[in-house]
């Protein structure tokens, strides 16, 4: 059968538009291949799910601080390797010279 291709998924009738198609995904979002519902459409990494005025979409973490893939709150947000900090408030700042960190 039919598929749509990664980072669209398939809209029935009862969406906007009124016929089955690929409809695209959010923006900074992402599916699988053949996905079938909004649904499936999972934020890019650095980015977060979270629920705004017009509904679910994907915000930026802070400056300076990672997420992986498909993450749906805030707190996946992290500092990268070798920073530390508050990665909530965009405060990852570089370890001292000779020292590292782990992610988070």
């Amino acid at each position: 059968g039919c598929a749509c291709p990664g980072s669209a998924y398939l809209a029935g009738p009862g969406d906007a538009g009124g016929s089955w198609r690929c409809a695209a995904c959010p923006p900074n979002s992402f599916s699988p291949l053949g996905s079938l519902s909004a649904a499936a459409c999972l934020c890019q990494s650095g980015f977060y799910q979270a629920e705004t005025g017009g509904g679910k979409e994907c915000v930026a973490c802070p400056a300076g601080s990672i997420s992986p893939g498909g993450s749906s709150d805030a707190g996946a947000c992290q500092c990268p390797a070798g920073t530390y900090g508050h990665p909530h408030l965009g405060t990852c700042s570089a370890c001292p010279p000779r020292s590292t960190s782990a992610e988070g």
